[in-house]
């Protein structure tokens, strides 16, 4: 069986449409983890969605940021490990600093310069150092028909005369429902690429 935590966000909902099963928890709480984990079988497969994504929002809240994105996922990893259930565990393309004039791979030096590229590599650091059971996969400009993105907010302003937007940024979007069929493709190999990250 496979489980999404951050089933409500655009790429929890992705995975549940096709057919993933939700967990609904706060991961900042280790106590409620382990009582959910516990009930789950061996060998299943958590999809961690689940992080403190606001950007801009974490400059002011770096705490909370961090107790999301790093000891949530420790709190996951932890108990994914005592239970020896799998972990992908999605990131993002904020822990390069977006000076390259190429696509990033995934042997490129990361250097994050926001405070949510910072905390989530701290989430993605606590993997490498302290357990061997997950995956990581890294993302970026996720949209879909759910909830809030730049593409929806985009296609609301269609009818007006003039579109002003600030361009400082490049990158690719990515569809959360191909995001999804991704994971679950990198799911059916778990077994053969434990440990590795992935864009």
């Amino acid at each position: 069986m496979i489980f999404v935590l951050g089933a409500n966000g655009q790429l929890g909902q992705s995975l549940q449409k096709l057919g993933v099963q939700p967990i609904i928890c706060d991961i900042t709480d280790s106590a409620a983890l382990h009582r959910e984990f516990q009930t789950l079988s061996p060998g299943a497969l958590i999809i961690n969605a689940a992080a403190f994504t606001a950007v801009d929002l974490a400059e002011e809240d770096a705490s909370r940021a961090f107790l999301v994105n790093q000891i949530g996922v420790k709190n996951i990893a932890t108990a994914c490990e005592e239970f020896d259930l799998g972990l992908i565990h999605i990131s993002t393309d904020y822990v390069f600093d977006g000076e390259n004039s190429t696509p990033y791979t995934e042997f490129d030096g990361v250097n994050p310069k926001s405070v949510y590229g910072k905390s989530k590599l701290a989430g993605e650091d606590i993997l490498l150092e302290e357990f061997s059971n997950f995956v990581i996969i890294r993302t970026s400009w996720v949209y879909s028909e759910y909830r809030s993105n730049f593409l929806k907010t985009m296609l609301s302003l269609k009818d007006r005369d003039g579109l002003s937007v600030v361009f400082d940024q490049v990158g690719s979007p990515t569809y959360a429902g191909d995001l999804a069929l991704a994971i679950l493709a990198a799911a059916k190999k778990y077994g053969k690429i434990r440990g590795e990250t992935f864009h």
